[in-house]
């Protein structure tokens, strides 16, 4: 088996990263993950504006972290590590870790990609793009799938207007965002007293500029774990997202001075 090749990125949390209780937001988690992986293939010349002459661009169609500690708090630095996992017929798996200012991994997980054709909207094998690259070969049959919403109960519903905010590169609606509608619909005691200790994200087809997007939460009886359910105005599913809480043990507000890490000027440094 050939050695997996990481690459690494270190990342500061500014204040548009944060939560109410100055913690790391899953958006911003996403979004860093994203950024890193983005770097890497770029490092290798196979950006999206890389293969774009080739009539081909890179989607992602999954996307699944699992949090193994508390997350970081504003202002410090977070480094993130990717590496491609496992490749399929038509799926690229790429694998990440998140480490503390302790070098503590604190989150992991894996997103899956694809090559798609820019004219014929389907995907096209990846291995024509990546064969220099290291990496486990899958045999295609992995497949993650959400779980199932039966016996959860109707929470709240949220309505969301697609705007020029939310468009990525490719004209359409960034992934990031319906992450962000998500969590939209949480109130802010919930985020203030709860920890999210898993998050996944199946996109499922692309939404526009302009586009009206409806959210709808479920949720179980405990209300540890709900489901996203966000369509378009046909009722057609884009995004579905479900994710797992636990009640915080984290120290509260008032307590956050003792555990922030503190800028040095660059005066003192000096």
């Amino acid at each position: 088996m050939e050695t997996r090749e990481k690459f690494c990125i270190k990342y500061r949390i500014t204040a548009s990263d944060m939560d109410v209780v100055y913690r790391m937001t899953p958006n911003a988690m996403l979004m860093y993950v994203q950024d890193c992986i983005a770097n890497y293939l770029s490092s290798k010349h196979l950006a999206a504006f890389d293969i774009a002459a080739q009539r081909l661009t890179w989607m992602i169609t999954d996307f699944e972290v699992t949090l193994l500690g508390q997350r970081p708090y504003w202002s410090e630095e977070v480094n993130v590590e990717v590496w491609i996992s496992e490749i399929s017929s038509i799926r690229t798996f790429i694998s990440f870790n998140m480490l503390d200012r302790e070098g503590r991994i604190f989150a992991q997980g894996t997103s899956t990609w694809v090559v798609m054709s820019l004219d014929t909207k389907r995907p096209c094998p990846p291995m024509s793009l990546l064969h220099d690259i290291g990496q486990d070969i899958a045999n295609g049959k992995r497949k993650n799938s959400l779980p199932p919403s039966e016996g959860s109960t109707f929470y709240r519903s949220y309505r969301h207007e697609v705007n020029i905010t939310d468009l990525d590169f490719n004209g359409h609606m960034c992934n990031r965002s319906y992450l962000t509608i998500a969590t939209s619909t949480a109130p802010v005691e919930f985020i203030m007293t709860h920890e999210p200790t898993f998050f996944q994200i199946k996109f499922i087809t692309e939404a526009f500029f302009g586009d009206i997007l409806s959210c709808e939460v479920f949720k179980d009886a405990e209300s540890r774990s709900f489901w996203h359910h966000i369509a378009n105005a046909d009722n057609k599913p884009v995004c579905k997202i479900y994710s797992r809480w636990d009640v915080s043990d984290a120290p509260g507000i008032q307590d956050i001075a003792k555990d922030i890490e503190r800028p040095v000027p660059s005066s003192a440094a000096e």
